[in-house]
């Protein structure tokens, strides 16, 4: 059969689809395009377009490959023990906790080919990987009275995760990625940097290459055969996140308090330095501490704006300034504690309420990520769980919410 949607056609045979959530990983974490198709085991995925002409009298339709028979993709799977606790104490204690350990295959992701079958780069199941992990829940009554109650809610999880089979090459690039990238030892989305070495006496950056060379603009982004020069900075997924939630409840008032926190990721700085500027470029503060005379590439790592002669002298100062965004330097620590939400209610009493006809009133004040309490000081203001959200939307905004709700 043939089965369409969303301006696709999908042939015979209809094997099975990889779901969505498994593409958005894919276009996250390994670097999948829109230009490469979605991921599937069918047969051949087209779609249909418009061909280019010079007038719009001459425009005719046409049916594009979006991406080649992939037939030996399938499911991620996985092996899983898990044992769990949970335990009641005096009527005022309750823990449950749970110890798990998997071992996944098939993992999917960009396999890097030869080219002959048509596609250098596809979906395929490529590596496998082992995790392990904890999760434990604590909730207390701390107090309870007639008139005042305080409960607590405590949750903390621990998860660690290490590729053990990869069968795909990666360029020094592909291992940049913002979102981290998966490298055998290590976790799937480990941070992978270029090291520095510091400025010369021209203000300039200087780095370790795959050749173990001391360089400014000898860093090969395209290198594949010898990738071990880089340095891994950890994960980019934290190893502990979890929360701590309060309840206070006086007579018709309730107040909830919710902290979140994270340790143990890491975290790109922004992207900020270039070889070139111009009048309308939005420049760092860190810019401030740069490179200005001869001496100050003992007292800092900032790099000099590149003047006319060096830019002469060396005419790829834009590989030096990339290499320096990407470098071991521009990596913090994703560690946060966070005042997550705040929210008040008030519960008005049923005596009144059925004067008027109505069973229930309650109003409800809410802000929620009100404050940073601690985070790396390296990421400058820089928002940790920036990347979380996905890095290309606004950093986790402040909201104040006021609602009423009305029981008839």
């Amino acid at each position: 059969w043939n089965v369409s949607g969303a301006g696709h056609i999908y042939q015979e045979p209809f094997i099975k689809e990889i779901e969505a959530t498994t593409q958005m990983t894919l276009r996250s974490t390994y670097g999948l395009t829109a230009s490469m198709g979605p991921a599937t085991n069918s047969k051949a995925v087209f779609s249909n377009d418009i061909v280019y002409r010079p007038s719009q009298g001459e425009k005719e339709n046409q049916i594009t490959i979006i991406a080649l028979e992939n037939a030996g993709l399938t499911w991620e799977k996985q092996y899983e023990f898990n044992v769990g606790l949970d335990l009641g104490l005096f009527d005022r204690i309750s823990i449950s906790t749970d110890f798990y350990t998997r071992n996944m295959f098939d993992l999917i992701g960009i396999l890097t080919t030869s080219g002959i079958g048509g596609e250098s780069r596809k979906a395929a199941n490529y590596a496998k990987m082992k995790s392990h992990g904890v999760e434990f829940t604590l909730g207390t009554r701390n107090i309870v009275s007639p008139k005042f109650n305080w409960t607590s809610n405590f949750t903390f999880s621990y998860n660690t995760k290490k590729i053990t089979e990869r069968n795909t090459a990666s360029s020094v690039m592909q291992y940049l990625a913002f979102s981290g990238a998966p490298k055998v030892g290590n976790p799937v989305r480990g941070i992978y940097t270029i090291p520095f070495m510091g400025l010369n006496g021209a203000g300039l950056p200087t780095f370790l290459n795959h050749l173990g060379e001391t360089t400014v603009t000898g860093v090969s982004f395209q290198e594949t055969l010898n990738t071990d020069f880089m340095k891994y900075m950890g994960s980019a997924d934290p190893k502990f996140t979890g929360g701590f939630d309060n309840t206070f409840k006086y007579g018709p008032f309730r107040l909830n308090v919710f902290f979140a926190y994270q340790f143990g990721s890491k975290v790109w700085l922004d992207q900020s330095f270039s070889y070139r500027y111009y009048d309308n470029t939005a420049s760092p503060k860190e810019m401030a501490d740069r490179w200005m005379v001869p001496g100050d590439e003992y007292k800092t790592n900032i790099p000099v704006i590149a003047s006319k002669r060096q830019h002469e002298d060396e005419p790829a100062l834009r590989t030096a300034y990339n290499a320096y965004n990407f470098s071991s330097l521009r990596v913090a620590k994703g560690d946060f504690i966070r005042l997550k939400e705040v929210a008040l209610n008030y519960d008005f009493q049923e005596n009144l309420l059925k004067m008027i006809g109505l069973s229930s009133v309650s109003v409800r004040l809410s802000a929620s990520n009100l404050a940073l309490l601690y985070s790396d000081k390296k990421l400058n203001g820089q928002d940790p769980e920036f990347f979380r959200s996905g890095g290309v939307a606004m950093p986790v905004p402040r909201q104040f919410t006021l609602s009423v709700k009305i029981g008839f």
